[in-house]
């Protein structure tokens, strides 16, 4: 009888790997890691400003390598192990690291310091947007906050970037319950 149960379980943890195949799901840790650091680094930009550039210099691609881990333990524990979706965010964001030392290397050519933080803030919401057209559909709109955020920005006012940091926060937070729950929903439905 424990031999058919276990062959049960095995047999719905293909067909829920098949099921889900074709559609690629995002892990909600990533979100969540990334709901704090988008916080605590847009907050800085209001507390301490000299501290930005190390803060993202450190935790930018330290974030983006935790993504990918986090990532493809979320494959390997769906059973998933798709390296063309793998691939696809390495290009997407290693492209955005790439346009972020370009654009920083503007900075001795007459670029201000005060102008860099929005030029970034405009190259990730497109970054973000693109996310969300080409890989993970919630990108998207957190691409067009992230833009209406560089609007915030651009206007001046006392703790934009902080509150622009609180409406991604919740926005990755919302964006990671809504993938946990999906997944809730067809591991359920399966």
């Amino acid at each position: 009888m424990a031999d058919l149960e276990r062959l049960q379980d095995d047999l719905g943890f293909v067909r829920r790997s098949v099921t889900q195949s074709g559609s690629h799901r995002n892990s909600p840790a990533i979100y969540f890691l990334w709901s704090v650091l988008v916080l605590a680094g847009f907050a800085l930009v209001d507390v301490r400003p000299a501290w930005v550039g190390l803060y993202w210099t450190i935790a930018g691609p330290l974030g983006g390598m935790l993504s990918g881990y986090l990532g493809w333990r979320h494959g390997v524990r769906l059973g998933q192990i798709n390296r063309d979706v793998g691939s696809r965010y390495a290009w997407h964001w290693g492209a955005f690291m790439g346009a972020t030392f370009l654009v920083i290397l503007m900075i001795g050519r007459g670029l201000s310091f005060e102008a860099l933080g929005p030029i970034m803030l405009v190259l990730l919401a497109f970054s973000y947007f693109l996310a969300g057209v080409h890989i993970d559909p919630p990108f998207r709109w957190i691409g067009l906050l992230t833009a209406a955020g560089y609007v915030a920005v651009l206007t001046g006012a006392a703790y934009a970037w902080s509150m622009v940091g609180v409406a991604l926060a919740v926005a990755f937070i919302v964006s990671g319950i809504r993938e946990a729950r999906s997944r809730v929903v067809e591991a359920h439905s399966v």
